[in-house]
């Protein structure tokens, strides 16, 4: 019983290590996109790979719809709540699952990010009058 538990973790673990080393494979970065939002906010964590960051913030779409987005970065932007930005940066593969997208040590950030309902990795973040706010994530 004990090796089989042994076993198990390994096989776990190498599947979440796997994972974390081709980020690349779960976003399709061949089109990157610019999505022009307003900031909700901003949280930061340290993962495996080191610091990481999320820009939350909102997209209208529509007359009367806002859509959710979480952008991975590589440290926290400098900006305010309800500050408008443009995001650039490449979506997430239909396929990919929320809990692939994010590195497990971003716990701290699941909520809000589950809660966004969108991913983009984030190749940059400016504001709208161009100034760059952020360099790319990892």
């Amino acid at each position: 019983m004990r090796r089989l538990l042994i076993i198990s973790v390994g096989v776990l673990l190498t599947a979440l290590v796997s994972a974390q080393s081709r980020p690349d494979a779960l976003f399709e970065t061949t089109n990157p996109v610019t999505l022009s939002g307003t900031v909700l906010s901003v949280g930061s964590y340290t993962g495996t790979r080191g610091p990481e960051a999320f820009l939350i913030f909102e997209v209208p779409n529509g007359p009367n719809r806002r859509d959710r987005w979480a952008a991975r970065v590589a440290s926290p932007a400098p900006v305010t709540r309800g500050e408008p930005v443009l995001v650039t940066g490449f979506t997430a593969v239909k396929t990919a699952k929320l809990a692939d997208l994010l590195p497990y040590g971003a716990v701290p950030m699941l909520a809000p990010i589950a809660g966004a309902g969108h991913v983009i990795r984030a190749t940059e973040i400016k504001r709208p009058d161009g100034r760059t706010l952020t360099p790319p994530v990892r």
